[in-house]
């Protein structure tokens, strides 16, 4: 069903989703090749656009044109101070900048097939928990000042930029093989329980990667595979580790 978009907005259109609730769409693709859409908001500072729960089709028709859902775009879901959980379609690969912050968000769901992450883009919700398996970018201070207590990262991300976990809650940290880079303060050693790290080579991190005293890090204990306990010991940041010990298969 169709729906009115009056007045300035960011959107190109919206449509009423199966339980009757609005939606707006940003056209990302439409010519030359298959047309694809984000989900947007009404206007700039509009924060009761959605609330409660959402439910994000994979598809939507405007025209006789029927586009995919791909993305969540810019500012989505900015400041939605009514909103509690999203279920999104597989087919989203990518949720831009800022796309929950400041929102009251607790679950997002459907996020299996996400490969980007954007910048601040979970800064300071209530999400608790979130799998990104598909993930290969994440943006700076991602989940900033977030209530998440268990990520699953996946394991095709090479980098972790700065600021991306810190203040967080307290949650274990599972590293996969493909990291390369943890940037600075990405995580909060005070909130942090085990460490896992996948690689068998140390990814190199900032001086602060996982805390600004030393005394924090030393409290931790990290695990790492079979073989690259050494290489840990003698790298910088992963050698001040309190305990390094071998992952048990």
């Amino acid at each position: 069903m169709a729906c009115a978009v009056l007045g300035a907005q960011a959107s190109d259109f919206c449509r009423k989703n199966a339980d009757g609730k609005i939606i707006y769409y940003n056209i990302t693709t439409q010519k030359g090749g298959k047309p694809t859409v984000s989900v947007t908001f009404f206007q700039e500072g509009d924060a009761f656009t959605y609330k409660d729960t959402l439910n994000v089709p994979e598809t939507v028709t405007r025209k006789e044109v029927t586009y995919t859902v791909t993305a969540v775009g810019r500012r989505a879901f900015y400041y939605s101070n009514s909103l509690q959980v999203v279920n999104l379609p597989k087919t989203v690969t990518k949720i831009e900048d800022e796309a929950f912050k400041m929102s009251t968000v607790q679950a997002v769901n459907g996020t299996q097939n996400v490969e980007t992450v954007g910048l601040e883009a979970f800064y300071s919700t209530q999400v608790k928990s979130i799998e990104l398996p598909a993930l290969k970018k994440l943006g700076k201070m991602a989940f900033f000042e977030c209530d998440l207590k268990h990520f699953d990262i996946g394991s095709s991300i090479e980098r972790i930029e700065e600021g991306t976990f810190n203040f967080s809650k307290e949650y274990r940290v599972k590293l996969p093989a493909t990291l390369k880079y943890v940037g600075k303060k990405a995580f909060d050693a005070q909130r942090m329980a085990d460490v896992y790290c996948f690689g068998t080579v140390p990814p190199k991190c900032e001086p602060n990667s996982f805390c600004e005293k030393l005394s924090d890090l030393r409290s931790l204990v990290l695990h790492v595979p079979a073989g690259a306990r050494s290489a840990y010991e003698n790298a910088p940041v992963w050698q001040d580790f309190g305990t390094i010990v071998d992952i048990k298969e």
